[in-house]
């Protein structure tokens, strides 16, 4: 899923991605991959906290 997030520019298009497939990732273990895809700390954040409600 990492890989996929670069392909999206902005930052809401991302998170929109997680929120859309996340719930089928099997390897949940690695979601610091995913959170690593964003620059600003408050869209970390954001990620996280989506990833924590699945």
């Amino acid at each position: 899923m990492s890989e996929l997030l670069d392909l999206f520019s902005f930052p809401s298009g991302k998170i929109e991605a997680v929120k859309a497939l996340y719930p089928n990732i099997i390897d949940k273990q690695n979601s610091h991959l995913i959170i690593g895809k964003f620059n600003h700390s408050s869209d970390k954040e954001t990620v996280r906290k989506l990833i924590s409600s699945f």
